[in-house]
């Protein structure tokens, strides 16, 4: 995941809206002079709203990835921002002066400068770039495994196990052996998946499976999904990598809302592998002790 131009944006947002509102609280007095007959108290009320905003985003764009759902709540009050300035510039009986509505409709734009920014920061932050499959979007989680490679490997390539670490499958049905392995999973939702391996590689540790995406009951709203699995060694530890590339539906909306997809799956994901790792270091015990 590429967050850099989303946390840009939210950044930059994060610094105009706490000038803005340093700005109204600071100088209320001057500023309805300007603007035309506002009650003071508006502006301040606006002010302090506004540095509890900057800080929101500050929050946000500082995480280590900023927050997708968060960063779409965000924009959404950014679009909200800008309809609300148009109707008080457009209706009979604005009390905005004539400075007053240079003063909306600039903040407006800049305001709408950062939307657009966010929206395609969210974009990029699951573009597929160079991937393995032609999916438009792309992530992928790496942890630290203390445990051999060979150990976690093991378990990676008993189809079967998944459910016994994941949070969310309560039931594993797989038909065929390794490259024409097929895996259907159910969640305790009660909705089904079916994997297929395209690829298997005991030599490199290495999984990849095609989602059947096209399956009418296909719990995602995806066109197209692949994942898979790499384990490398990293000294007595092992390093596991799980990677998906997927295209969603609904062309360009989709697109920007990839990253829940991504952020959903990975939580998931990362709780698999650190009961894979509890799982794993118990079998290294007991191999180490026979």
């Amino acid at each position: 995941m590429n967050p850099t131009l989303l946390r840009l944006a939210l950044g930059g947002n994060a610094l105009f809206s706490a000038s803005c509102g340093l700005i109204l609280v600071s100088a209320t007095e001057p500023l309805t002079a300007v603007i035309g007959d506002v009650d003071p108290w508006i502006l301040r009320l606006l002010g302090i709203g506004l540095l509890l905003f900057a800080a929101f985003l500050f929050w946000n764009a500082w995480r280590p990835t900023p927050h997708p759902v968060f960063a779409l709540l965000i924009t959404g009050a950014d679009l909200g921002w800008v309809a609300g300035s148009v109707v008080l510039m457009l209706i009979p009986s604005t009390p905005l002066s004539a400075s007053g509505t240079g003063v909306v409709a600039g903040v407006a734009c800049v305001v709408l400068v950062f939307a657009l920014l966010q929206v395609a920061g969210l974009w990029a932050l699951t573009r597929n770039r160079g991937g393995d499959t032609t999916a438009r979007s792309a992530f992928s989680i790496t942890q630290r495994v203390d445990a051999p490679p060979e150990v976690v490997w093991n378990l990676v390539r008993d189809l079967e196990r998944i459910g016994e670490f994941s949070p969310s499958i309560q039931s594993v049905e797989v038909t065929g052996v390794q490259g024409g392995a097929r895996r259907t999973c159910e969640n305790r939702s009660g909705q089904r998946w079916s994997e297929d391996v395209i690829e298997w590689d005991d030599q490199a540790r290495i999984l990849t499976l095609r989602f059947d995406a096209e399956a009418p009951d296909f719990p995602l709203p995806l066109e197209k999904m692949y994942g898979g699995w790499t384990i490398e060694s990293a000294g007595d530890c092992a390093d596991v990598t799980v990677w998906y590339e997927y295209t969603m539906r609904g062309g360009v909306v989709g697109e920007i809302l990839a990253p829940l997809i991504a952020h959903q799956i990975r939580d998931m994901m990362t709780t698999t592998i650190s009961n894979m790792e509890a799982e794993s270091k118990q079998m290294a015990g007991i191999m180490a002790g026979t």
